[in-house]
């Protein structure tokens, strides 16, 4: 890998660990590395492989799936709690 690839590619992971929902330790655990390798990345002491970046998007991917699992299950209690008010209301 060329240096401006890898430069490129240190860049976007140091960018996507500074905007984490959550925490780095989260993350690792979903990645399947450790939370020390993803403290060295964001701080640019430790380079990145295309198999590093593949896991810590796999992590990030399941995250995301979790969180939307999640999101629906909170709205569909949203709305059967809802929907049970209205009907204690005397409406449909």
């Amino acid at each position: 890998m060329s240096i401006a690839h890898s430069d490129r590619l240190a860049g976007a992971m140091r960018k996507a660990l500074a905007h984490l929902p959550g925490s780095l330790n989260s993350l690792a655990k979903r990645a399947g590395v450790s939370q020390t390798l993803l403290w060295q990345i964001r701080d640019g002491s430790r380079g990145v492989t295309p198999a590093i970046a593949a896991k810590v998007a796999a992590g990030l991917e399941r995250w995301g799936e979790e969180s939307r699992a999640a999101a629906l299950r909170c709205q569909a209690a949203a709305k059967a709690i809802r929907r049970a008010v209205r009907t204690q209301r005397g409406r449909p």
